[in-house]
């Protein structure tokens, strides 16, 4: 059996991104296939409804993050119209995870990449809008394009399909296949 490299991609969201969540997940196949195969490289999915289990902390989030262990490469934020449920640290379990990622880059650039998207869909009903809650979004927005963030933003599931899988092919040739490369060369100097 061949080696493969294994990218770990981490998917944070509020719950009001299930349906990309799911489209994402069901990538898994397409990634592995077009990106993963030539590469030799394998994807895996990092989330809390897949890499944790219940158990007692400060709070809910804390041991979602004691069971995630920051371990994942590559970092997927999605937003939309709501922020989340608060933590003890942050706005919500998202901005945790995505403060978390930001520090874990900070201390190591190419320990993971970062990558934000936000929906501009409206919605659908204008009365099942919390606009508190957009408001953090739109707060949130503005605070990682000071960090020097570059987020995409799209309207439909499908357009995140298929922006995502440009963005992922392009992150894979761009930064692990010249990692793997690298290391490839180092093995045969030796």
């Amino acid at each position: 059996m061949e080696q493969a490299t294994i990218l770990k991609i981490f998917l944070a969201s509020p719950g009001d991104i299930r349906p990309e969540r799911d489209l994402i997940f069901a990538l898994k196949d397409d990634l592995d296939h077009l990106i993963g195969k030539p590469n030799k490289i394998r994807f895996e999915f990092v989330n809390w409804e897949r890499s944790a289990y219940p158990g007692i902390g400060e709070d809910a989030q804390d041991v979602i993050n004691k069971n995630i262990k920051d371990d994942y490469n590559i970092f997927i934020g999605i937003f939309w119209l709501r922020f989340g449920t608060p933590t003890n640290r942050a706005e919500s379990g998202t901005e945790e995870e995505y403060n978390r990622a930001y520090e874990k880059y900070k201390l190591a650039p190419n320990s993971n990449h970062i990558m934000l998207y936000f929906k501009t869909a409206s919605p659908e009903s204008i009365y099942e809008f919390d606009f508190a809650q957009f408001e953090k979004v739109k707060k949130f927005k503005a605070h990682i394009q000071s960090q020097g963030v570059l987020y995409w933003e799209f309207e439909k599931a499908d357009d995140l399909k298929s922006i995502l899988l440009i963005h992922l092919l392009s992150l894979v040739k761009d930064k692990y296949t010249k990692e793997l490369n690298n290391s490839i060369n180092l093995s045969v100097d030796n």
